[in-house]
């Protein structure tokens, strides 16, 4: 990190506090501005100065200049002043809002001589907590978060401003609000990001005993532990994006705590989080905590009659193919009693570029622990709804929609109309369009663009599309539509959508029954079979496995790996569920039964169909048989049951393609990858990937 040495004159401002008190009944827009100056005096004599502090206001206008106010510090002295003023007509800071105000601070000499000048950005904004929820404003907040780490492929820990600026406009496009400084306090210069694009901030002092939670019951580590809360504290607490403290992370909840709770509530008056490793005894905080709940806890906690808010401090491990079941959390989130939100763990891949690769300055990729000496932990480094240089991923895009502020429900098909729920706080929907699109088996067919639709904060109103597509029984319509941003914002381009919902239009069809089919299908082998037709010749082996679908002279199987059962998809978040051990699923022997052949009409020398039917026996896990049905037209049909026996984790066929066929098109859920349970933010569409 960049460590800075600064002049200063014998005689200056050594510390700042602002502070703020707002009434309720302005709706917070007016109350009292509070600013204590520490003026420090190095010099060998007394000295006499005059302090002087300016407000000015977003638009840069001067909102009020205080009186200035004059001391004498004796030589080695030093002396507080304090500055107050009441105003009204303030502009409020919030996530959405974020507007900032400047505080002008400077001294002058004797002899009016200006010796030190600088300034302080400052956001307006009150926090308490009201029937156990986080009020900002007078108004509920839920915090819709990730975790942050300080890591860059090339740049390790010391990450560079572009990276900070990046990750932060990245959290305002996706629609997360709140950032955790796991776990440790970050650069300076991005909490001052942090306060002018409006992220709520949870900054967390660099407090970590983890596998030795016994230091925080020794009393010899309390001077460390309060040290580190206190230079958090002090060095950071007139940014307004800081709404809560954290003591620190996974250090256990014992006595050295209490010390850190009292030392921070000396100093600030914002809430104290602490979740601590050992449980739920949650002695030391304004805000009880959990970490990785199962949904059942979250509404255990929920539930439970503790009057203090509660929120999910980590949760749903982006590691891998991760974050499936967001939606099921956030259904309980915002419906819940207490709970205020949760913080994703977390926001970018820990992976590095090799050092030698950088030296000889051919990078070939990214490097996790399994690829360097121990002790490490594999690549348990590797937790990002991003990728090490911010890529996003089928994760964070889950994420957008589930943590999405503009919801729409109810969509009827006859009055073209659905319900607009605006769960923003602070802002109405009017700096957004609406994009709507209808399409047919994924292709759009018709589109547009309404300009003049509005919803107030936190209210609800009708939307009307006025498309004038015809369903038809054949295929699939479905109705698009994206809120996006009229203008251009500094996070983002004008257009950039903040939320997408999807409507279907009629019922999916059915596929259509393969009947009337000309009999040319002609068995040209039996042992192997082999069926030829119009331009193709469709293979199997003796064991009825499909080895070979060759069209106009191309092969689209690859070496004869056409679908086999395979249950090998362990993954590494596998880990933990005993007797599943990837070494038991490396391989499977099935012995297959005699395959059996029926021609849907016709015969061997010409039929409109052939099935071919076999069943596989005697694996560990599982029986399983296929059914292929070949069409004269070239179509192949394939219907696979399964009869598992015991645990599995995963099963499924899988079949090698022709490395030469590179372009896929597909209607599917997408464009990126998608599950049962992480599929929310996908949607059903005509795409084209390699």
């Amino acid at each position: 990190r960049d460590v800075t040495l600064t002049a200063v004159p014998k005689t200056f401002i050594r510390d700042h506090y602002i502070t703020s008190e707002l009434n309720s009944s302005s709706n917070y827009t007016s109350g009292k501005l509070n600013i204590a100056l520490d003026i420090n005096n190095r010099a060998a004599g007394s000295n006499t100065v005059s302090a002087h502090i300016k407000l000015i206001d977003p638009s840069g206008a001067v909102k009020y200049t205080f009186p200035t106010q004059n001391v004498t510090i004796n030589a080695g002295g030093e002396s507080k002043l304090n500055f107050t003023a009441n105003l009204s007509d303030l502009k409020l800071w919030t996530a959405e809002t974020p507007d900032l105000y400047t505080v002008e601070m400077w001294l002058e000499d004797q002899n009016g001589n200006q010796t030190e000048a600088f300034s302080t950005k400052y956001g307006f904004r009150h926090i308490e907590v009201v029937n156990k929820f986080v009020h900002i404003n007078g108004k509920k907040v839920f915090f819709k978060g990730t975790n942050h780490h300080d890591t860059h492929p090339l740049y390790g820990r010391a990450i560079d401003m572009e990276t900070m600026l990046k990750d932060i406009k990245m959290f305002k496009q996706h629609n997360l609000n709140t950032l955790r400084t796991s776990h440790y306090p970050k650069q300076p210069k991005m909490y001052a990001m942090l306060d002018h694009f409006g992220i709520y901030v949870m900054d967390e002092a660099d407090v970590e005993c983890h596998a030795a939670t016994n230091l925080s019951s020794d009393a010899t580590w309390i001077p460390a532990f309060v040290d580190r809360e206190e230079r958090m504290v002090l060095r950071d607490r007139n940014h307004p994006s800081i709404i809560f403290w954290s003591m620190g992370n996974e250090s256990g909840d014992n006595s050295n705590f209490e010390n850190c709770y009292n030392a921070i509530r000396a100093l600030d008056s914002r809430l104290i989080h602490y979740e601590g490793i050992d449980g739920d005894t949650w002695r030391h905080t304004d805000i009880t905590s959990k970490m990785y709940p199962q949904l059942a806890t979250v509404s255990s906690q929920d539930n439970s009659s503790d009057s203090r808010p509660h929120i999910l401090c980590e949760y749903a491990h982006a590691m891998g193919q991760a974050v499936g079941n967001l939606q099921e959390y956030w259904d309980i989130i915002e419906s819940s009693k207490r709970t205020i939100g949760g913080c994703i763990w977390d926001w970018v891949d820990q992976a590095i570029y090799h050092p030698q690769e950088i030296a000889s300055g051919n990078i070939k990729g990214f490097y996790t622990g399994y690829d360097f000496s121990g002790p490490h932990q594999g690549n348990f480094c590797s937790n990002g709804l991003v990728g090490p240089l911010r890529e996003p991923t089928g994760k964070l895009m889950e994420v957008k929609h589930v943590y999405r502020y503009i919801k729409m429900s109810n969509f009827n098909s006859s009055a073209k109309t659905v319900s607009v729920n605006n769960t923003y706080d602070f802002i109405d929907l009017s700096g957004f369009k609406v994009l709507w699109t209808v399409t047919r088996n994924g292709k759009a067919v018709e589109s547009g663009e309404i300009n003049d639709f509005n919803v107030a904060s936190e209210a609800t109103s009708t939307l009307s599309i006025p498309f004038t597509t015809s369903t038809t029984a054949d295929a699939e319509y479905l109705l698009d539509i994206r809120f996006v941003t009229k203008e251009d914002k500094d996070w983002a381009e004008a257009g950039h959508e903040v939320a997408h919902q999807q409507f279907a239009l009629n019922s999916r069809p059915s596929l259509p029954a393969k009947t009337n089919m000309p009999n040319t299908l002609v068995t040209t082998s039996t042992n192997p079979l082999q069926l030829t037709g119009n331009g193709f010749t469709i293979g199997f082996n003796e064991r009825g496995e499909l080895i070979s679908m060759n069209y106009n002279k191309t092969e689209m199987i690859y070496e004869g790996n056409g679908p086999k059962f395979n249950g090998n998809r362990w993954i590494e978040n596998d880990a933990p569920y005993s007797g599943i051990p990837p070494t038991s699923l490396t391989s499977y022997s099935f012995t297959a039964g005699t395959p059996t052949i029926t021609y849907g009409s016709g015969n061997a020398s010409g039929a409109g169909s052939v099935t071919i039917t076999t069943t596989y026996t005697g694996a560990s896990y599982v029986n399983y048989t296929t059914a292929y049905t070949v069409y004269s037209d070239g179509t192949v049909d394939l219907a696979t049951t399964y009869n598992p026996r015991g645990t599995l984790m995963r099963m499924g066929l899988t079949m090698s393609i022709n490395p030469e066929l590179e372009q896929v098109e597909y209607f599917a859920l997408g464009p990126w990858s998608n599950f049962a349970d992480r599929k929310t933010g996908s949607f059903a569409g005509l795409y084209k990937t390699t």
